[in-house]
């Protein structure tokens, strides 16, 4: 991710898309690189480009496996995100996107709480 945000150097009205593509990577408990940043301190736009990157991953072919649907990779991130560390009482942004990304969602769905 230092090669990506390192192309985008040069670029200084690009300066927070480079904070992102070089962040997003990182982890809401702080167990992603490169700097090991923990919640908040992760770029909101990182976060965004985390669930962008794993939703392409899993719904692309690739030489080491098939792509999925798209109801099967939301169905995965939000299996993923379950397993995330939770702040308080609401869940950490990534399970926010990953519904988010659902068909069906409005706008500000994410600040209710699930019947779940």
């Amino acid at each position: 991710m230092k090669f990506g945000a390192k192309i985008l150097d040069p670029l200084t009205p690009l300066a927070r898309i480079r904070e992102m593509v070089l962040h997003h990577h990182e982890y809401f408990d702080g167990s992603g690189y490169p700097e090991a940043l923990v919640g908040e301190k992760i770029p909101l736009g990182a976060r965004i480009i985390a669930i962008a990157d794993a939703y392409d991953t899993i719904t692309s072919d690739r030489t080491y496996k098939k792509a999925r649907k798209a109801g099967d990779a939301l169905a995965e991130l939000e299996r993923m995100c379950q397993r995330t560390v939770r702040w308080g009482d609401r869940r950490n942004f990534r399970s926010n996107a990953a519904r988010a990304a659902q068909p069906g969602h409005r706008s500000g769905d994410h600040h209710r709480p699930r019947n779940s």
